[in-house]
């Protein structure tokens, strides 16, 4: 099972505007879109 919510070393990717952000919460800074979508900064 996934964890929830914003992890250390990851970032959020607006699925509207694609920015991405890292942030205590799920709305994006740039559009205010709801984003739920994660990526890691650490690619492998």
């Amino acid at each position: 099972m996934l964890p929830l919510g914003p992890e250390n070393g990851s970032e959020y990717v607006c699925s509207n505007c694609d920015s991405t952000f890292d942030d205590d919460h799920y709305l994006c800074p740039v559009c205010g879109t709801l984003t739920l979508e994660r990526r890691s900064m650490v690619d492998s």
